[in-house]
């Protein structure tokens, strides 16, 4: 059986509408609400779909989605990436340039931006509603993880429509034993995983085809029962790189690493609440 308790402290019933909402044949928006505001911003710029600037020159980086890369050093902006920013825009303007701001465990990320949760003054989340317009996919972090459950429900609900990126070949579900070696970027991959391989500095999970997830030991909290996986069909999603020969993905939460089974996975990530 795969591994079904990989976080702890989240409250199930609210996970439990979340997957509800997944399942349902007929899905009304992913909300999830805020539990507390921390700042009440004004924002002077948005950047890209994902990133804002505030009128005292922070730079705020929401938590929680990743949207298409703008156009920068000679390179094109990708699908959807200039929709995605003015439908941030948009949501801004018609807030009066305002963004109230909920902090997570870290404040700020290498690059120092502030890292946020975004919600409008009417108390809907931006991360959720521009996931679920398929305009971004979810990301989780660790360890700002607040919310992670239901951005995740915010896109199988966009998936399932076929909603903007999810119409898009680049964001379809690929296999592990057929990755072309050029591939690169964020990926959805699905195959058996067929060996673990532990290490001082994490584990190694190998697909079959030979694509290797890693778990950096730092987050093997996140996944106390691992072992699990062993035999077991998985969907890993993040960036696929190439370290030497392997096609490798680093799996930090639960959100990167699950049954590839639909009913299977909502009956994981229940039980994981």
């Amino acid at each position: 059986m795969p591994a079904r308790r990989f976080v702890k402290g989240r409250p199930p019933g609210a996970l439990f509408v979340c997957l509800l909402l997944i399942s349902s044949s007929v899905l009304a928006a992913v909300k999830c609400p805020v539990d507390r505001i921390d700042l009440r911003a004004e924002v002077e710029y948005v950047h890209d779909g994902d990133t804002v600037r505030l009128a005292d020159g922070r730079s705020v980086r929401l938590i929680g989605l990743n949207t298409p890369e703008m156009a920068r050093d000679g390179r094109p902006a990708e699908p959807l990436a200039e929709i995605a920013r003015d439908r941030l825009r948009e949501l801004v303007r018609d807030a009066g340039m305002r963004l109230d701001l909920r902090y997570d465990a870290d404040r700020e990320d290498h690059y120092q931006r502030t890292l946020a949760h975004a919600y409008l003054p009417d108390g809907r989340s931006v991360t959720a509603l521009l996931i679920g317009e398929g305009l971004a996919t979810a990301l989780t972090v660790p360890p700002n993880v607040t919310s992670w459950a239901c951005y995740m429900a915010a896109e199988r609900q966009a998936r399932a429509s076929g909603r903007g990126l999810w119409a898009r070949s680049r964001y379809r579900v690929r296999e592990s034993t057929s990755l072309a070696s050029s591939l690169r970027g964020f990926v959805l991959v699905q195959g058996v995983v067929v060996d673990l391989q532990p290490r001082r500095s994490g584990t190694r999970l190998i697909l079959e085809g030979g694509l290797v997830a890693w778990v950096p030991h730092a987050d093997a909290h996140y996944f106390p029962a691992l072992a699990r996986v062993l035999g077991q069909r998985v969907e890993l999603r993040g960036w696929l790189r190439k370290r030497g020969r392997e096609m490798q993905i680093r799996v930090r939460h639960p959100a990167s690493l699950v049954p590839a089974e639909a009913a299977e996975r909502a009956r994981w990530l229940a039980e994981d609440g």
